[in-house]
């Protein structure tokens, strides 16, 4: 029987986590502010060697910038774009089957 690993393979040098891979979740980090030093300083270093991954940091950190910029909130009513599932937030009455008029029981 052989003895498996406990071990996350994104967290450590495993062969089953590509340069690209690793460069992706490293980048997720720094987007997260969760990146440590050392982490960092392994980015930088692909992002210096590798056009790759390069490019996959500047494809994140756009998409990044593009999500942020549509999901701010605007407070110019002429401008303000339509909520994706804003419904979301509205409260719903305990009875669905009663409509919400507003006026006291």
């Amino acid at each position: 029987m052989s003895e498996q690993s406990n071990t996350d393979p994104f967290l450590d040098d495993s062969p089953l986590v590509g340069p690209l891979d690793r460069a992706e979740i490293l980048v997720s980090m720094l987007i997260d502010d969760y990146i440590s030093d050392v982490e960092f300083t392994e980015l930088s270093g692909m992002l210096n060697t590798s056009a790759d991954t390069r490019r996959l940091y500047v494809d994140t950190m756009s998409l990044h910038v593009d999500l942020l910029n549509y999901f701010a909130i605007d407070d110019n009513p002429a401008t303000q774009k339509p909520l994706v599932l804003g419904f979301l937030g509205d409260l719903m009455p305990l009875d669905p089957h009663r409509a919400n008029d507003g006026s006291a029981n």
